[in-house]
């Protein structure tokens, strides 16, 4: 038999970083490797991504985690149990009890006061040590933890929703896993999917990669979350018809916006399905969707972001790697780059039809923060 093994199980629907730096906490604490054992079927809840995906994510993470040392692997034991009823932490515990010596079990603070609930805990508690990992201001049934010889595992708390992750709320997963999401269609990309075709969809994801890595980089005026969930969105109302968008515009902004070029309505609408469909109530980003494409006189540090990023995202058929560079470095003067860059290709691209190009936001973008230096002269 082999020596000690910390069971690890869970959803992982998706795999965030609270649950990373459990592992890593663990298996420093308890001096062993840590296996992730995901549910086939979780008891109390109900998975949106499949086995198969939840069970890739996991291997990616272990892949990234082993860099520096192997200790981390994933058991595809409870997935691949035959029948379509949940797996059971008790059958996972005796299985692996036939291969080590030492068991250790992985619990959250949220399911102390139901462990005795759980199918055969006496069981469980008697082949395995259980660690639970605390939780601020979480009580917890302290004849609980006594019955089944629990004991807290000292972790600095970290908290994170899955939930939150899925419903596009927070962004605290690691960047590989998040572009597994998105690559694979997974979670908020999923309902996505109604409005964008796959190329569009896939722009929007570049959009949002390029527009995450200068919020990061400038988070003293950029909140990442907030970024991404503009960027992502920003191209949502792409494709619902013309006289649909028209109506939408003028009766949510103006008339006079309901008039601009057909490829500008998409904007104001995107924000409109952004609200009523993603629920995104924040004003801000809101404005980010609605002025991404056009542009206008005054735009704060997240629609100067957005804009850009639309602008420069690798998939444009240009090398924009100076533009991203500078962007990058600094927000505003990245943006200002990027105003002025796309002046001189949209004058030489409608140079022999500029009627086509007849945008008086746009104008007033080129006027406040180009011709009279941000409205300052």
């Amino acid at each position: 038999m082999n020596g000690k093994i910390i069971i690890y199980g869970g959803s992982f629907d998706p795999l965030h970083n609270g649950h990373v730096e459990i592992a890593k906490a663990a298996s420093d604490y308890l001096g062993c490797p840590l296996l992730f054992v995901p549910a086939k079927n979780a008891r109390w809840k109900d998975n949106d991504a499949s086995p198969k995906d939840r069970l890739a994510m996991l291997n990616i993470a272990c892949d990234e985690l082993n860099k520096k040392e192997k200790r981390f692997s994933v058991s595809d034991y409870e997935i691949t149990i035959p029948g379509d009823g949940p797996s059971y932490s008790v059958d996972t515990i005796l299985h692996f009890k036939k291969e080590y010596n030492t068991l250790y079990f992985i619990i959250g603070a949220d399911q102390v006061n139901l462990f005795n609930k759980w199918k055969d805990p006496d069981i469980i508690a008697s082949n395995a040590q259980i660690y639970y990992v605390p939780r601020h201001g979480y009580p917890l049934n302290e004849e609980i933890i006594k019955r089944f010889n629990m004991k807290p595992m000292p972790f600095k708390e970290h908290e994170v929703s899955s939930t939150d992750i899925r419903e596009m709320k927070s962004i605290d997963y690691p960047d590989y896993i998040r572009h597994y999401v998105e690559a694979n269609g997974l979670y908020f990309i999923k309902g996505m999917s109604k409005y964008l075709k796959q190329t569009r969809l896939n722009h929007s994801i570049r959009v949002a990669n390029v527009a995450l890595d200068i919020a990061r980089n400038n988070q003293d005026a950029l909140d990442p979350l907030k970024t991404y969930q503009a960027a992502i969105l920003h191209d949502i109302g792409k494709y619902i018809p013309d006289d649909k968008s028209k109506d939408i515009v003028a009766k949510e902004y103006s008339e006079e916006y309901s008039e601009y070029p057909y490829w500008a309505l998409h904007q104001w609408v995107g924000a409109y399905l952004a609200e009523r469909e993603f629920g995104i109530k924040d004003k801000d980003i809101l404005d980010s969707i609605a002025y991404h494409c056009t542009g206008r006189a005054e735009m704060g540090p997240l629609e100067q972001t957005i804009y850009s990023a639309d602008k420069i995202e690798p998939g444009r058929g240009y090398d924009s790697s100076d533009l991203i560079a500078s962007c990058i470095k600094d927000y505003h003067q990245g943006f200002l780059d990027v105003l002025a860059a796309n002046r001189i290709y949209l004058a030489e691209k409608t140079k022999d039809t500029p009627h086509n190009n007849s945008c008086p936001l746009t104008e007033e973008s080129y006027s406040y923060f180009l011709d009279k230096k941000e409205g300052m002269n």
